[in-house]
């Protein structure tokens, strides 16, 4: 009969060694779920902000497209030959305080691609526009492109 007694009372309890080792595996799972968390994080951000730069040089395509260009007139201001670069161009601000977090630069690039095709015809108005986001996010650099050709309407 002792011995019987002797063994209830000696399991009432874990062992210190049991729950240090409960407590090592809680803190590994724990440290793990929250190193994916952060990474999840890191990927979700870093897509948000190629998205932004991809609608910033797709409005800007946008606004080229869409000028009027009427056969027999002047080609509209956007498409004037060169490059124009923008810095300090909001890529994303923080949607409570409104702060950017990250800005970038806007490279437009026009080019006039126009040639005559037939000696004596009029010249095929044609320009070739190229705009381009860059910014840095975590001490790395990304870009987005996007070109478009362009004629008379």
């Amino acid at each position: 009969m002792r011995n019987k007694v002797e063994k209830f009372h000696s399991r009432r309890a874990f062992s210190i060694v049991e729950v240090l080792v409960s407590v090592t595996v809680l803190a590994l799972l724990g440290t793990g779920a929250i190193a994916g968390l952060l990474s999840i994080n890191r990927t979700v951000a870093t897509n948000r902000f190629a998205t932004n730069a991809q609608a910033i040089a797709q409005t800007r395509i946008d606004r080229i497209l869409g000028e009027p260009y009427p056969q027999g007139c002047a080609p509209p201001a956007e498409l004037t030959p060169g490059t124009v670069t923008q810095t300090g161009v909001p890529i994303y601000a923080d949607p409570v305080s409104n702060t950017v977090i990250v800005a970038g630069t806007v490279t437009t690039t026009v080019n006039d691609l126009s040639r005559t095709i037939v000696p004596g015809a009029p010249t095929s108005r044609l320009f070739q526009a190229t705009v381009a986001v860059s910014y840095t996010y975590g001490g790395k650099p990304a870009s987005v492109a996007l070109t478009t050709v362009r004629t008379v309407d």
